[in-house]
């Protein structure tokens, strides 16, 4: 009898540990059940696993945490699947865990709470697949491998590729912040990770404009967000809170070489005399036009003085600040380097010679720009010259003239024509709405 008690208590004891593990379970409504064949796929065959997520689907294996076997609730790669969906965990599983103690030439590692976990749809990426590697920086994650720095094999924290993933973050490189810091890489400038007090407020409209850290327009105190891990940053920092998501950024405390250290920070630049002031399309922001949607770039160099606020562009050479190693947005087949226009270069009284006097300029260009549209062809402004390379698609938007005589149709010039009747075709387009996307409204050189 006392053997039976004894064994009884054993087994509640048991019970109660596992218990202890268990998330909220509901059983799935028949109408809700998973659907491989739209990719909606259970992970977890069993309900006690502890990678489960609030929303996760587990099948039941052996009635853990009181599922029944006989749900047969489910389609799901048979018949009579026993699925449950996780609704809570338990308030001691998410708890924040402390970090592993300190091992010689290990970084400071913490095991990864269940809710923040890398979520590979967001591109959360974990890249180190072992947690004693040299190149480990403060915010990355690491995968444990074995037992490298005190980690552990059975922590089954995380959902990352499969279920029970062993998931840590670096709180501090190998080393602490006594190490001396190695030069930076070549054409990178020094960065730090914004500290919590330090992130913008993005609906203050504080501002980062630069979506890659190696762009070579950074400046001192320019704010950048990683975009691959270039110049040595971490695509896993996730420091800031940024437009409704965490982000990875930091700020620069001495520009590239060759930069100035004392130039001022971005919001109070000055744009290049005849340039506009430009800032990056985001494409976590959905800025980036959609070209099969018919929202086109009219403008494939961001020095055009035609150039209005809201206005995209494309960056031909590197013009006016702009960076054509960007390449952050997807448009007509590749990537391209866009910008906005926030301020424009000319205002619409003294850019376009509206008949109220003469400003200089020649027939709707400002004055003394070799870039307007009457352009003799000696130079590559992209609207009308001989072909030597650039769009005719550049420039067909502009600043309206509505006092403008109606000019000859561009398909009726013919070789030997001056510059006036050319200039006149090409001020008719610019009073056109765009019916055909850029590019393809005349031959002309790529963009």
């Amino acid at each position: 009898m006392a053997v039976r008690a004894l064994s009884l208590a054993v087994l509640w004891l048991a019970t109660a540990a596992s218990a202890e593990w268990c998330p909220e379970l509901k059983p799935v409504d028949e109408g809700d059940c998973p659907k491989e064949e739209l990719g909606e796929l259970v992970w977890h065959f069993n309900c006690d696993d502890r990678s489960l997520q609030v929303g996760d689907w587990c099948k039941a294996k052996n009635n853990e945490c009181g599922v029944r076997k006989d749900l047969n609730n489910c389609y799901y790669k048979k018949p009579d699947a026993d699925i449950y969906i996780v609704t809570a965990l338990p308030e001691d599983m998410d708890d924040d865990p402390e970090p592993l103690p300190p091992q010689p030439g290990c970084p400071k590692l913490k095991p990864v709470k269940r809710s923040e976990c890398p979520d590979e749809s967001k591109n959360e990426l974990v890249y180190f697949f072992s947690c004693d590697d040299v190149n480990l920086k403060k915010g990355d994650w690491c995968k444990a491998n074995r037992d490298e720095c005190g980690v552990s094999k059975s922590l089954n924290n995380c959902f990352y590729q499969k279920a029970g993933a062993d998931i840590y973050i670096v709180e501090e490189a190998a080393g602490g912040d006594n190490d001396d810091k190695p030069p930076p890489e070549d054409g990178c400038p020094e960065l730090r990770p914004l500290d919590e007090d330090e992130c913008p407020d993005y609906d203050n409209g504080e501002l980062v404009w630069y979506f890659e850290c190696d762009n070579k327009a950074l400046k001192l105190n320019d704010m950048c967000k990683s975009n691959g891990g270039e110049c040595g940053t971490s695509k896993s920092l996730k420091n800031c809170y940024y437009k409704n998501k965490w982000s990875d950024l930091y700020i620069v405390t001495k520009p590239a070489e060759g930069g100035d250290d004392d130039a001022p920070a971005t919001d109070d630049d000055t744009p290049e005399e005849g340039c506009p002031k430009l800032r990056p399309l985001d494409p976590d922001a959905g800025e980036c036009p959609d070209y099969d949607a018919g929202e086109y770039v009219y403008y494939f160099s961001c020095d055009k003085p035609e150039l209005r606020v809201d206005d995209f562009c494309k960056s031909d050479k590197g013009e006016c600040g702009t960076n054509k190693k960007l390449q952050q947005c997807f448009y007509k087949n590749k990537m391209r380097s866009l910008y906005k226009v926030v301020e424009a270069a000319y205002d619409d009284d003294g850019g376009t010679d509206d008949g109220a006097g003469d400003d200089g300029g020649d027939d709707g260009a400002p004055a003394g720009d070799d870039n307007s549209p009457s352009d003799d062809g000696g130079g590559d402004d992209g609207t009308a010259d001989d072909g030597g390379g650039g769009d005719v698609s550049d420039g067909v938007v502009a600043a309206d003239d509505e006092t403008a005589a109606a000019p000859p149709p561009l398909e009726d010039l013919e070789e030997g024509d001056d510059m006036d009747a050319l200039e006149a075709a090409l001020a008719g387009l610019r009073e056109m709405p765009p019916s055909s996307p850029p590019g393809e409204m005349a031959s002309g050189g790529g963009d």
